[in-house]
Formats: C-alpha cells, sequence, structure tokens
C-alpha cells in the first residue's frame, strides 16, 4: 500500500512512501528475512479513479512518484540487494493509453513507460510489462471480463512490453517499417 512512511499491517502486508527509495529496499529485506522470494510485482499505484483528485502540478508529481520514480526505485533496490533471479513487474494503470474511441485521460502517467522498457535493459533479469485499462462500471459484465483477461495477462508467458484493454479488446503496441 502507498503511504507517508515504512509500516508493517496486521494482514501481513506493508505500506511504503512511493518516492522514498529506502522503503523499496527495506521492504524487500523484510520479505526476505521472512523466507519471501519476489519474483512477481504487480505494480498498481497507477490505477485511479476517472476524475483527478488533484490538479496542475500536485497530480503531475504524484503520478511521477507513483509511476516513474517508484519503478526506477524498485528495480534499484532489487539490483542493490543482489537478486540474481527472474523478477517480473507488471504495472497496470488506468487511461494512460491513447487508443482510439478511448478518451485520453491521464497523459500524466506515460512517463512510467520510461522504466518499463528501460529496466530489462539495465536489470536483464527483471522483466517488465504495461497493461492500460479502462475502468468498467462495477458489477458489470464488462467488469467480469475485464478480470478475467488480467488474469490470463498476468498469467501468461507473453512477450509483449505495452498492451491496453478497451472493453474486450486487447490492443498491443506494435511498429511498422
Amino acid at each position: 500500500n502507498r503511504g507517508t512512511r515504512f509500516s508493517t499491517r496486521g494482514n501481513g502486508g506493508y505500506c511504503i512512501h512511493p518516492a522514498e527509495i529506502s522503503h523499496y529496499t527495506r521492504l524487500l529485506d523484510e520479505l526476505k528475512s521472512r523466507g519471501k522470494k519476489v519474483s512477481f510485482i504487480v505494480h498498481l499505484w497507477n490505477i485511479t479513479p476517472e476524475e483527478k483528485q488533484f490538479s496542475g502540478m500536485e497530480w503531475a508529481d504524484i503520478c511521477q512518484d507513483c509511476g516513474y520514480y517508484s519503478l526506477v526505485y524498485l528495480a534499484q533496490a532489487i539490483g542493490n540487494l543482489g537478486i540474481q533471479y527472474e523478477v517480473t513487474i507488471t504495472v497496470l494503470s488506468s487511461n494512460m493509453q491513447g487508443v482510439p474511441g478511448s478518451p485520453l485521460l491521464f497523459p500524466e502517467k506515460a512517463t512510467l513507460l520510461g522504466p518499463v522498457q528501460i529496466i530489462p535493459r539495465e536489470y536483464p533479469n527483471i522483466k517488465c510489462c504495461s497493461v492500460d485499462i479502462s475502468i468498467p462500471k462495477p458489477g458489470s459484465r464488462v467488469e467480469r471480463q475485464l478480470l478475467s483477461s488480467l488474469m490470463a495477462e498476468l498469467t501468461s508467458d507473453a512477450s509483449e512490453t505495452m498492451v491496453a484493454y478497451r472493453g474486450s479488446q486487447r490492443l498491443v503496441k506494435t511498429f511498422e517499417s
């Protein structure tokens, strides 16, 4: 969970501050001391309501802390702790990708794509993927379908690094010569 200081929760969870690099190292150290091997991380701090809760530069700073910097700090903590085994980081976001027929609500989040693409080059044992969604109505058929698609996405060995789900469509960023 996101918090203002490092803390443990009664349910075995932790709170860390996204912009505090030492929290990532401490979190991974604590998990290691409990015998936990962190090999799969689902990063959810970029799933936000469609209406901005902050404005202007404050919102942009939050997007950087919860996206770009949190991913950089997480990768640095993995590297600094000498973790050699394969780690997969899947970054979920909402309404970040521009997709035809859908509004581009949060372009401020797009800087997280930099670390998603660069981390695997700097740390060969880390694989990263960005999955962008549009949040459906709670309890709807579209929500159930999205949850099913996300479960399949998280458990697949797909090699795409940028994916977006809009309704029932799975869109993959590709490049043509």
